[in-house]
């Protein structure tokens, strides 16, 4: 990817770091409160967020990179496909 497409998913990484953050004061002031919940799913809605695009700036910067579902399903499946690139003596 391009250093434009890197930068890019940098400032949405800060972004959503800063929603969190406001996220997370607004949750601590509602703790005991009526909105506490309201303000505990936003919290964890952010923190999804977060993952989300600290996954995608890992994708970018890595290429190998599977993803933050990758599983060993997914690895048998690369494995399989190595070996019928190389042939049926691989």
């Amino acid at each position: 990817m391009t250093s434009e497409d890197h930068d890019s998913a940098v400032q949405r990484l800060e972004a959503a770091l800063g929603e969190q953050h406001r996220l997370r004061q607004r949750y601590a002031a509602a703790v005991g409160m009526a909105s506490e919940l309201d303000a505990y799913v936003r919290l964890r809605a952010a923190g999804d967020q977060v993952a989300a695009r600290q996954a995608w700036l890992r994708w970018i910067d890595d290429e190998r990179y599977r993803g933050l579902n990758a599983g060993p399903f997914e690895l048998l499946a690369e494995s399989r496909a190595a070996r019928g690139s190389r042939g049926p003596e691989g």
